[in-house]
């Protein structure tokens, strides 16, 4: 079976996706992933590959892998609602290629606290139905840009599938139809 790392987006505290204040990612239906309860600002790309949407209140970044893997780094909960004032620059745009612990973004802790949002990072791996077979987080105190996860791929996955024209219009569509799933 083969195994791939996904990697932290920030560091902090790296709890059960079970565990997260949002019914839409702890009941898993973004997919499966984990959650960080950062001690600092700075993220970083879970993963190598292209990064194939930013949300338009920057509040979250979708990567898809050299393997194909989609990740969704959700930036704080409820934070949609700061898009007046986001407090968040990020460093990326679609199409850009990352490297796996590469700077893509900063959060403004302190603003999103004094908002009265939460500041819980979430990744989730937005295709698990056609990807994974079992996603095993390592819990605990965190740097950014260290194993976060463990992912085992299902049998038909391809080792490095190019992602470019359609299919990552396609990640770009789904990554945003399920954010407004998150984000209502």
């Amino acid at each position: 079976m083969k195994q791939v790392h996904l990697l932290t987006p920030v560091a902090g505290q790296l709890v059960p996706l079970e565990s997260v204040h949002d019914p839409v990612f702890s009941q898993g239906m973004m997919g499966q992933g984990f959650g960080i309860e950062p001690t600092d600002g700075q993220v970083v790309a879970p993963i190598s590959g292209k990064v194939t949407m930013v949300a338009a209140s920057l509040h979250a970044i979708g990567f898809t892998g050299n393997n194909g893997l989609e990740v969704l780094v959700h930036l704080g909960i409820d934070t949609v609602e700061l898009a007046d004032r986001p407090p968040f620059k990020v460093n990326v745009q679609v199409g850009d290629t990352v490297e796996a612990g590469e700077k893509v973004a900063m959060m403004d802790l302190a603003a999103i606290t004094s908002a009265n949002k939460d500041t819980t990072v979430i990744m989730a791996v937005t295709n698990t139905a056609d990807m994974v077979t079992k996603l095993t987080p390592e819990l605990g105190e965190v740097r950014a840009g260290v194993v976060g996860a463990v992912v085992e791929l299902k049998e038909h996955v391809a080792e490095a599938p190019v992602v470019k024209g359609k299919a990552a219009s396609t990640m770009n569509w789904r990554l945003k139809s399920l954010l407004k799933l998150v984000d209502r």
